[in-house]
């Protein structure tokens, strides 16, 4: 039957019954076609809303100039189009496809608005390409269930109206409508796995199986039915565990037969936003993080994500910056103070009358912010002497990674509050007195 503006309607209808449209548009065949289509499809649905957000990488030189390319196409079609500069060089280690897929999400996941779909124009031949490259890595059913037609997207979804189409049947309705798209010579580079897949292999498989693309698409939702299945699994094993967002129990995870824990620990970091890990890391958690005696704080790192241990608690968390905890910050507590980046958040402050910290007090001398060098000590309102920080960190069940990343409020020399744990019995407010309480805001 080929494409055609109607069969795409009838698609998204199937998808979801969102009208209001925002087009991942690079301005090159597929995000062409979708948009030109979506445009016609508007003319006999006045209820259809469209706009367009145009990804600029900054990876060619011609990306400015295609950038005003989708500009005016977008005026000509009477469609609003936002130019968005991201930044996708890859950092060490990362592969240049995988920095420009993060930077590109990341950008359109902000620029989404709440009842708008986001509409992404991969095709069918991008989804076969999709599962063998999955395949050649050796991924399982989450890996091998490739490009989903729909799925959440921040507070909003996202759709892919043309995974039922080949890049033939769109070539040949572009060329009927008279269609001009930009072409990124970078899709010819075959030092990249997918263009080699495309120009060297495809052909040749396509020669001995025609219908390669419904074939391997089929068989990707095969692999989606299986995914759902273990995450189903996945969900409730999480929820019969000790666990919270932060951390799981490693006693209850060493409980679950192998293959079931692997599963548990893709859903759980997937569901943490995190990269998941690949076998070899997979192995390694199990092996060497949960076997490991509770005294040890062993750590597992991989490309945009780590594992770490203590006690009894498995954590998962973006890497860890590098911390310098000898700074020393200024703060004139009045108004709220931003933390270095390698902490995150800020101090807030909160008026009160006898509950915080003495307004006099902290009128005494230098207001400081400082971090745990070791050694420190604080006598708290409830304690009858003072104690070290390090054994109340330990009380708290507080990670040994984090506690030098805790700010500390001194005046002078003094300490007078540790965030999380509390305030000095010297510097505490009396009854009545005006005072001050300190939060520290995450962010």
């Amino acid at each position: 039957m080929g494409f055609s503006a109607n069969r795409l309607f009838q698609f998204l209808q199937q998808l979801s019954s969102c009208r209001s449209y925002q087009i991942a548009y690079s301005g090159g065949l597929d995000s062409h076609v979708l948009l030109y289509s979506l445009v016609q499809l508007r003319l006999q649905f006045p209820e259809i809303t469209l706009r367009a957000v145009h990804i600029d990488h900054g990876l060619n030189p011609d990306s400015t100039r295609w950038s005003g390319r989708c500009h005016e196409v977008c005026t000509a079609l009477k469609v609003e189009c936002k130019v968005i500069k991201v930044n996708a060089h890859p950092a060490k280690g990362e592969s240049p496809e995988a920095a420009a897929r993060q930077a590109r999400y990341s950008a359109l996941r902000k620029h989404i608005s709440v009842g708008e779909c986001l509409l992404m124009a991969q095709h069918q031949d991008d989804q076969v390409e999709t599962v063998l490259l999955q395949l050649l890595r050796g991924s399982g059913p989450h890996g091998l269930a490739a490009m989903a037609k729909t799925m959440v997207f921040g507070d909003s979804y996202l759709l892919r109206p043309l995974l039922s189409f080949s890049r033939s049947e769109l070539q040949d309705y572009a060329k009927k409508e008279g269609l001009v798209w930009i072409n990124d010579p970078s899709n010819q580079d075959l030092s990249f796995d997918r263009n080699y897949l495309r120009h060297e292999i495809l052909p040749l498989l396509r020669c001995r199986w025609p219908g390669l693309g419904q074939t391997v698409s089929r068989a990707a939702r095969h692999q989606a039915e299986v995914m759902q299945l273990l995450d189903q699994q996945a969900h409730q094993d999480l929820n019969t565990i000790n666990a919270d967002e932060n951390w799981l129990s490693v006693s209850a995870l060493r409980a679950l037969p192998p293959h079931r824990c692997r599963n548990l620990l893709r859903y759980w970091l997937k569901n943490q936003g995190l990269p998941l890990p690949d076998s070899f890391h997979l192995r390694r958690i199990l092996t060497e993080v949960l076997p490991a005696l509770e005294d040890r704080q062993p750590v597992i790192t991989w490309f945009g994500a780590e594992v770490r241990r203590y006690r009894d608690r498995l954590y998962a968390q973006l890497p860890l910056p590098p911390h310098n905890p000898a700074i020393v910050i200024i703060w004139e507590a009045i108004n709220p103070l931003t933390l270095p980046a390698s902490v995150g958040g800020m101090l807030v402050l909160r008026l009160t009358q006898g509950s915080g910290l003495s307004v006099q007090q902290l009128q005494q001398g230098c207001v400081t912010v400082r971090f745990r060098q070791g050694g420190e000590r604080i006598q708290l309102v409830d304690r009858g002497h003072s104690h070290t920080i390090k054994k109340y960190f330990q009380e708290q069940g507080i990670p040994p990674w984090q506690r030098d990343r805790i700010p500390m409020v001194y005046i002078g020399d003094t300490l007078v509050f540790v965030a999380g744990i509390g305030i000095a019995q010297s510097a505490t407010a009396k009854p009545k007195e005006p005072s001050i309480m300190i939060e520290w805001m995450r962010g």
